[in-house]
This record gives C-alpha cells, structure tokens and sequence, in this order.
C-alpha cells in the first residue's frame, strides 16, 4: 500500500510539471476566435480589457496596469530603458486605444498565471507590419497586422502564456485595442500534491505501527 502511494504522489508531481508552451491554435479573425470561446476553448474563461477607463501617458517602468485582468503593460523605446505608452482617444478604433509613438519601440505585456488564450487588435502606423511575440524565450512570434493596416491575432496554446511583445519597426507605431486573455482554472502546485502524498503515506504507516502494537 505504502509503494502504491508512493507512484501515486510520483504520478501527480510528473503530471503538475509545467510543460514549454506550444501553439495549439492561430488566429487571424475575431470570427473564428469569438466561436471557439464556446467550442474548442470553452474550457476557458474569457476576460476582454479595452482601454476606454485610461487616459494619457504611462512612461515608466510601471507602465499601465489593469487592476481588474492584473495585466501590466509598458512601453519600451528602441534604447530598452526609455519608457514610452499612450492611451487616448485618436485611435484605429474610433476609442481609445494603447499606442507606443516611438519608432523602433515595442510594448511589453506582462499576464497573469494560468493565461492560455489571447486576442488582439493591433494596428501599425508606418511602413512596417506589426508583430506578436510570446514566451519570447521559446520563439513564438507572428506578424499580426500588415504595414500600415490593422489586423487581429489571437492564439491557443496548452501551457501558460507569461508575456507578449507587440513590436513594429523603424519609422513606425503600433496601437492595440480590444484585448483579451483566456484563463484555466488553477491546478494543484506541485510543493501541495508532494504534502498530500508524504501525510498519506504517514498515516499508513503509523496505522501499520498501531496494529504491530497491539499484536
């Protein structure tokens, strides 16, 4: 029985560990992306961030955080240590939306844990498309918007999404508006299933050592 718990614990830890993202589904219309929230991804709970409660400009490192999705954004100059994000109201939407105005620059979105969905509008003002990067260190990047025009992209995948990266190029802005970021539900950490399965195997062995007492 002991042994048996033992696999069991080993089971669940190899099952919590955290897997390198991969794309499970693209998206390049809010069509499709709006029909999987009830089909392929209905298994995930949608919260959509537009801008329309921001105003002015948010150049420092602190960025602009949403208190309501805990996501943060911040707008990053060519150098990497200058600060450039505006919201206002002169936007490809007809609303307000983000805009990094340096050319060069890029915004950095920083998301909450257990995000395995997004979806955004992005518009570039110049001669360079726009594109979207995430978990830059496992090299997901699309281009998301042609130069000049606006585009929509969205993605699914089947691990945690921690960070995107809206960028453009020389000579050219990007503007995002009607963000949107799917959730799962939250999974046992692996520091809680290791405590389960360590009480579990002690309490068989005390019962054992009981018995063998009163024997």
């Amino acid at each position: 029985m002991i042994t048996r718990l033992i696999l069991v614990s080993a089971l669940a830890l190899t099952s919590a560990g955290t897997a390198l993202a991969s794309e499970i589904q693209l998206y390049n219309n809010r069509t499709t992306w709006n029909a999987d929230r009830t089909g392929a991804n209905a298994d995930l709970t949608f919260t959509n961030l537009t801008f329309e409660t921001f105003s002015g400009p948010y150049n420092s490192a602190a960025g602009l955080l949403d208190a309501i999705t805990n996501v943060r954004f911040v707008g990053f100059q060519s150098d990497n240590v200058s600060y450039d994000l505006t919201v206002s109201g002169f936007g490809f939407s007809g609303s307000n939306v983000l805009t990094q105005s340096q050319s060069n620059g890029y915004i950095n979105v920083v998301l909450p844990s257990n995000i395995r969905a997004f979806g955004v509008d992005l518009n570039s003002a110049g001669s360079l498309g726009a594109t979207v990067a995430y978990n830059a260190a496992g090299g997901f990047s699309h281009l998301a918007a042609a130069a000049g025009a606006t585009g929509f992209f969205g993605v699914r995948t089947d691990a945690p999404i921690t960070n995107l990266i809206f960028s453009t190029g020389v000579f050219t802005k990007i503007s995002a508006d009607n963000f949107e970021i799917g959730a799962q539900a939250e999974t046992p950490e692996v520091a809680t299933l290791l405590a389960i399965g360590t009480g579990l195997i002690a309490m068989r062995w005390m019962r054992r050592r009981r018995s063998l007492k009163l024997a």
